[in-house]
């Protein structure tokens, strides 16, 4: 006999919607509670490993992926003063070897919006601009902003590093506040002609490679994603940030001081950005 449950899913970014998913496609019914009017993912590139595909594979949904990803050849270190390469570890066709599945780039944007719409096809019932303020653990009910409540059999808190689930479900003696890490992360594209227009980096295009430069409690990642069009880079470096505050505008002068000594490339490239997120 299947059982089937009615399950709230309290967020809906990548991991609550592809919670989503697999539990529908389990046979059970689900409904997704999202505090922002409109689904967003912060940030750009996201790295996608052998065992996630598997995971888009099994839920039926990979192809919708193929025009969307990028395929990296390798991921190559370098030194961050002159650009050395220090390794490279093969990633195509390597993985799909090893693994049974590809490593691949893509735009967090993509990959939020595939998953929203391959859960609004399974049949999961999102719910847009539904806050959760408080959830009843002993009778699985979940309280709303706006005074709406949801019961289910089963709660999933998915509501990220705010979550008023942790908060009032899970630990409820104390408010567990997040651990300031003492790093931060600037994060930008570069427009695809842009790079491709500059001899300097223009290779950063043509050879499609993750790469990284390390330094002394500094490092960047960086990868071209949506089919050429966009160069993503993460720099991260040491710094403070209010507890919870994320995706706020940078000072593109403090940026490129951090990494004002590094390779030639990294500064070429820092030369196009005109913003950045921090």
């Amino acid at each position: 006999m299947t059982v089937s449950f009615d399950i709230i899913i309290c967020g809906g970014g990548l991991a609550g919607l592809a919670c989503a998913i697999g539990l529908v496609r389990a046979g059970h019914r689900v409904t997704v509670l999202e505090s922002t009017r409109e689904l967003s993912e912060v940030g750009a590139g996201i790295q996608v490993p052998p065992n996630s595909v598997r995971i888009l594979k099994e839920y039926g949904i990979y192809d919708k992926f193929t025009n969307v990803v990028t395929r990296p050849e390798s991921i190559v270190i370098k030194r961050y003063e002159n650009g050395q390469t220090l390794n490279s570890t093969p990633l195509d066709p390597e993985m799909t070897e090893k693994y049974g599945n590809p490593y691949l780039l893509i735009h967090r944007a993509d990959y939020l919006k595939i998953l929203y719409e391959s859960a609004v096809e399974a049949g999961v019932v999102i719910k847009k601009n539904s806050r959760v303020v408080e959830v009843d653990g002993n009778i699985r009910t979940v309280t709303l902003k706006n005074g709406d409540t949801y019961t289910g059999d089963l709660i999933i808190g998915a509501d990220g590093i705010k979550s008023n689930v942790r908060d009032s479900a899970v630990v409820t003696e104390e408010t567990v506040l997040p651990l300031p890490s003492s790093y931060c992360a600037y994060r930008v594209t570069i427009p695809g002609e842009v790079m491709a227009a500059d001899p300097v980096i223009s290779h950063l295009m043509t050879e499609i490679k993750s790469t990284c430069w390390i330094g002394y409690r500094r490092h960047i990642m960086a990868y071209p994603i949506r089919d050429g069009t966009l160069y993503n880079m993460v720099m991260i470096h040491p710094g403070q940030a209010a507890v919870g505050v994320w995706n706020e505008p940078a000072d593109l002068e403090e940026m490129r001081n951090h990494f004002k000594d590094w390779d030639p490339v990294v500064c070429q490239l820092l030369s196009h950005v005109d913003k950045s997120l921090k």
